[in-house]
């Protein structure tokens, strides 16, 4: 009878310790999957441009926008042969090249379609012609953002972003162009 208590009391732990376990996985496969991009992805640069943000809740942090965030429905491949109404949440690919004379990359072309080759962002349509990839928001220090607006108003900030070889995109940093007084 001792035998049979003990065998339950053991299986209790087992399952305990198999759900931690469970739990343990996918946290972590939770954050490896946020950091893919950051370790293996390819790192492009970005001019961005201003946008006017405020939140109480989410502290202080600058909302970028990059050229290929705005978009004419016209201009995106595969929109129109697309059926359905309904845009919004249609997954758009961003396939991205190096400037011909700088550090700086643009997206040649916004298309429905995956890439099958290249380097690209693979991101979602939004409301009000807007295109989101997950690499428009900064956190900065608490009280810092000001200081970041105003440059990005003046067209001295670009973004530094890892690309994963799927398209998802993480921000590495976010910095004035060479030849400007560096941010604090």
């Amino acid at each position: 009878m001792e035998k049979v208590a003990e065998s339950g009391v053991r299986w209790k732990y087992r399952l305990i310790a198999g759900a931690v376990a469970l739990q343990l996985f996918v946290l972590v496969a939770m954050i490896l999957l946020r950091l893919t991009p950051l370790i293996w992805g390819t790192t492009v640069t970005f001019p961005v441009r201003p946008v006017d943000p405020r939140s109480l809740f989410r502290g202080d942090y600058v909302i970028l926008e990059y050229p290929f965030t705005q978009y004419p429905e016209g201009k995106i491949v595969g929109l129109k042969e697309a059926r359905g109404g309904k845009r919004e949440g249609r997954i758009v690919y961003a396939v991205l090249e190096p400037d011909a004379n700088g550090p700086l990359w643009h997206a040649t072309e916004l298309t429905t379609y995956k890439p099958q080759k290249g380097l690209y962002l693979k991101g979602h349509m939004k409301k009000y012609g807007r295109l989101h990839f997950g690499i428009e928001a900064w956190f900065v220090e608490e009280g810092r953002g000001h200081i970041l607006e105003e440059a990005i108003q003046k067209g001295e900030v670009v973004a530094e972003v890892a690309v994963s070889p799927g398209g998802k995109g993480a921000l590495r940093r976010v910095y004035r162009k060479k030849g400007q007084k560096q941010l604090p």
